[in-house]
């Protein structure tokens, strides 16, 4: 749990950066689209289209992102898959 608390808020900070320069930014869906940097701070590639992902959609409104980011923490601490 404190590594969900901890990773969300590295990822608001990233995200914020990310939404002032105003480009197109992409949902994540899984948590191979979640890129971190060695000393746990959230790549802005995390936001990105790769190309290889045609699922991701672009988002719209900040709490989209929160939600997706959210769906995306509990998949990977829901232990009973």
């Amino acid at each position: 749990e404190e590594h969900a608390w901890a990773l969300f808020y590295q990822a608001s900070r990233c995200f914020q950066k990310c939404l002032d320069e105003g480009t197109a930014y992409y949902l994540p869906t899984e948590l191979s689209h979640v890129v971190l940097h060695k000393d746990g701070t959230v790549h802005p590639r995390t936001l990105l289209h790769t190309g290889d992902d045609s699922g991701r959609e672009k988002f719209k409104l900040e709490h989209e992102l929160v939600v997706n980011l959210a769906i995306v923490v509990y998949h990977a601490l829901d232990y009973t898959h």
